[in-house]
């Protein structure tokens, strides 16, 4: 959908108006709204007003932006942003989880129902919002709704374990499959600080999925954006925040990842320590900003899976 600007500028001052409605009169530091919701309840024709049905409209107002306003970054980033806020507060994050939109929006919640998700500029919306899921999804925590939840990421990421080569993982299809899903997974763990959370997400990765990022940084060392990224995802992966990396005194799992830590430095190493830092802006010289907008354009084969073996 495309808006001038006078239309944009409406939709971010009615973003803004739900912010600072939000901290007024939802969660944990609204005050008595007793006779607003008597006229709310009134304007919206509705039986009861409350800090649900406040909720729901929200929720339903962030769903048509990240649908019909994806290639809109402002836009896309103050919703990303009033779903991040929603999801972060103690009070408000329980009474979303009541909601039936948020049920359907952990269900659902790939580019297919989101069209901003497959816009290359929302790199940073996306993260905030996965971060956003993950909290909702650890409120909930049914294992139905986790294993729905989870079922888009175990797809991409079987989809690059079965390519065959290192020129086919370089291919641009797969580079950019490959970036989005370190970035949501990244954004997932941003928002699990549980101890069962995490190690629920270390078995999903580890050891199966695991290859995957040390390929990544195999195959892309001297391209500056996934070193970035990959480096990112290993950092939030690694950051024992709020104690949640505590594994069983008997299991290895503590071991494991800093083993497989290592080797993802040790990979990384080589392409890291050639590259040259600019001291006034640092900045990579030797064309690593061309690199990270485009990628290496010596590869240009398709992400293709192996073909099946004949009997």
């Amino acid at each position: 959908v495309a808006f001038d600007g006078s239309s944009l500028r409406l939709e971010l001052a009615l973003l803004y108006f739900l912010q600072e409605f939000r901290k007024v009169y939802v969660g944990d530091t609204s005050v008595g709204v007793t006779k607003m919701y008597e006229r709310l309840r009134a304007v919206m024709q509705a039986e009861t007003a409350n800090s649900e049905l406040v909720l729901g409209v929200m929720l339903d107002k962030i769903f048509i932006n990240f649908r019909h306003l994806a290639h809109e970054a402002d836009a896309v980033e103050q919703s990303a942003s009033l779903l991040y806020n929603l999801a972060s507060g103690y009070s408000s994050v329980r009474l979303l989880a009541r909601l039936e939109q948020c049920e359907q929006l952990l269900a659902e919640h790939t580019s297919d129902a989101f069209a901003f998700l497959d816009v290359p500029a929302n790199l940073r919306a996306r993260v905030r919002y996965y971060t956003s899921l993950a909290k909702l999804l650890h409120m909930i925590d049914t294992a139905p709704l986790r294993r729905a939840f989870m079922q888009p990421f175990t797809d991409t990421m079987s989809q690059l374990l079965d390519v065959d080569s290192p020129d086919a993982f370089a291919a641009p299809d797969c580079r950019e499959m490959l970036l989005r899903a370190l970035l949501d997974l990244r954004g997932y763990l941003a928002g699990t600080y549980s101890r069962a959370a995490y190690e629920r997400f270390f078995d999903w990765l580890y050891p199966r999925f695991m290859p995957v990022v040390l390929r990544a940084a195999e195959v892309y060392g001297a391209d500056p954006l996934v070193c970035k990224i990959v480096l990112k995802f290993m950092a939030e992966l690694t950051a024992n925040k709020s104690g949640r990396i505590t594994f069983d005194v008997a299991s290895a799992n503590g071991i494991l990842l800093f083993r497989e830590t290592s080797k993802l430095l040790c990979l990384l190493a080589p392409a890291l320590q050639a590259v040259r830092v600019d001291g006034d802006n640092g900045g990579a010289r030797g064309g690593g900003g061309d690199l990270a907008r485009r990628g290496p354009a010596r590869r240009r084969t398709k992400c293709r899976a192996p073909a099946a073996a004949a009997t």
